[in-house]
């Protein structure tokens, strides 16, 4: 995940529209209390699937999920802040130096609802990427 998140953030601070909105990127606090101003997006890997790979490349599948937070109740900025999140990553080509994006789409919403006197909705996306791996060494003439 420490090579996804940089490219998530770049993808996520590239829409002027949904930083407004949704300010800030965030990586990893799993519902953990954050001081932070809201409203803002939360992104977890929820799983890691290796069973694509093969011998010359390493082809993981992550599920990420998004966990939007709001300022106050109003839903129809959570309402908003999904829009443009499918917006900018449903069938994105996410991009980074060590990998290739091969599909990146959504898996589920949830919400948005009101939680703790707050907007809240979870977004999960499926992101598979496609990397290469260094052959393994091989030993002649032994």
């Amino acid at each position: 995940m420490h090579e996804v998140f940089p490219a998530l953030e770049i993808r996520f601070n590239r829409s002027k529209r949904l930083r407004r909105l949704a300010r800030k990127l965030y990586h990893g606090f799993a519902g953990e209390a954050l001081e932070s101003v809201r409203a803002f997006v939360d992104v977890t890997c929820d799983g890691i699937s290796h069973g694509l790979d093969t011998f010359s490349t390493d082809e993981p599948v992550y599920t990420l999920v998004f966990s939007i937070f709001t300022r106050n109740r109003r839903m129809d900025v959570a309402s908003e802040i999904i829009h443009e999140l499918t917006e900018a990553f449903d069938d994105a080509d996410i991009q980074a130096a060590t990998f290739e994006c091969v599909h990146m789409g959504i898996v589920g919403t949830d919400g948005p609802r009101i939680v703790d006197a707050v907007g809240f909705a979870t977004m999960t996306f499926e992101l598979h990427i496609s990397r290469k791996v260094a052959q393994p060494l091989v030993r002649m003439g032994v």
